[in-house]
């Protein structure tokens, strides 16, 4: 079973995207480790440790780059569990647990498992979306999609310690057997996929409107609905067991609301347009524009999947997109869309929408160039501990 699974893993069609993950992991990992080796962390870092002990000698340089922000809670969690007494219950428990798993059986430390886990979802991610492209719109497609998550700018999220690579995992998978009607299967990856991040349980609407157009065409039966709620028992899980710890049903949302406040979605779009105006300073003002810029290019990605009528594929891009719109940032006064452009990476249908608008070759390349470009300056300024997303 093994060697048939590698067999499969090297055919001609998961060359291209083996390929494209081997590149960025590379790529990825020599700026971090470069940045670490010249460029020191200056002392006033040590307070975003929340007690976490950062690493040193050859794991600070290899690993200590990704020991950063949400990174070290999801690690804190994996060693110490949940408390009541600070925020980690605003995080969702696989990527912890996996983390945990992982780091006992390999015996490395906490940062190492999540990197591990990360590149494993990430490989996975590239070739369910290569595949489920391919399968609809042709090799063409397929390969122009997944480039363009591969070069997307926050893209290297998807190789750090964070959770967007096995949330994107889940929910490609999800969307997999969704279409092959395996309906078992989605709402088993679906049920994960909202043990990994709280949008997680949102899967269920896109999920629906899949489910409904095979039951309209009687291809499925309506009883085999009942595996969508799958998807919202998954996350409910979680905040049952956030109540056993605070005795509060409202606990999780009271947690989440001091990373967070509720406001109208046009508020932080004109905050983020007036700090790039005022702030004077290059790496707020560029960060802000770049979550302005990707906000407005899904909002656009997201209604033209309307009018061409694919409405689960624009359900999903809403799921994704509008949360963080109707909230901002306590935790950082200077980006009031603080992390929606680490959050849209996992907005896979608004790749596959990128690919089929055919810009000519001579602008798509600029355009990756640039991409890359940015990148790759958001992987160093991440490693020196600048908050990018």
């Amino acid at each position: 079973m093994i060697a048939s699974a590698l067999n499969r893993l090297v055919h001609w069609r998961y060359v291209f995207p083996v390929t494209l993950f081997l590149v960025l992991r590379l790529w990825f990992s020599l700026w971090a480790s470069s940045t670490a080796v010249l460029l020191p962390i200056q002392n006033e870092s040590s307070k975003f440790y929340y007690g976490m002990t950062p690493l040193s000698g050859f794991d600070g340089i290899l690993w200590g780059p990704w020991q950063r922000w949400d990174t070290i809670w999801y690690t804190k969690i994996a060693e110490q569990g949940y408390s009541a007494n600070d925020l980690s219950t605003a995080f969702f428990p696989l990527y912890p647990l996996l983390i945990r798993v992982t780091a006992t059986l390999l015996s490395i430390n906490s940062v190492a498992a999540g990197l591990i886990i990360s590149s494993l979802a990430a490989l996975g991610s590239f070739t369910w979306l290569y595949r489920l492209t391919q399968e609809q719109y042709g090799e063409a497609m397929a390969r122009r999609a997944l480039l363009g998550l591969a070069i997307f700018p926050t893209a290297f999220f998807l190789f750090a310690a964070y959770t967007e690579s096995l949330f994107l995992f889940l929910t490609l998978g999800c969307w997999w057997f969704a279409q092959k009607r395996k309906w078992e299967f989605a709402g088993l990856m679906g049920g994960l996929a909202a043990l990994t991040r709280p949008q997680g349980m949102l899967i269920a609407l896109p999920l629906a409107f899949i489910f409904l157009d095979q039951f309209r065409h009687r291809q499925v039966t309506l009883l085999r609905a009942a595996n969508l709620f799958s998807v919202v028992g998954g996350g409910s899980l979680f905040v049952f067991y956030v109540f056993q710890i605070d005795r509060s049903l409202t606990a999780w949302f009271e947690f989440e609301g001091l990373w967070r406040e509720s406001t109208l979605p046009w508020q932080p779009i004109w905050q983020s347009l007036v700090t790039i105006l005022t702030s004077g300073d290059f790496a707020i003002a560029f960060v802000n524009l770049l979550d302005l810029g990707l906000t407005c290019l899904f909002l656009g990605l997201t209604i033209w999947a309307v009018t061409r009528k694919q409405f689960a594929e624009a359900m999903y891009l809403a799921i994704i997109l509008l949360p963080p719109l109707f909230t901002i940032a306590r935790f950082n006064a200077y980006l009031p869309l603080a992390s929606i452009s680490r959050f849209l990476v996992v907005a896979f249908p608004g790749f596959v929408l990128l690919a089929r608008t055919n810009l000519p070759k001579s602008i798509f390349v600029g355009l990756a160039g640039l991409s890359i470009v940015i990148q790759t300056l958001l992987v160093i300024l991440f490693a020196h501990w600048v908050f990018v997303g």
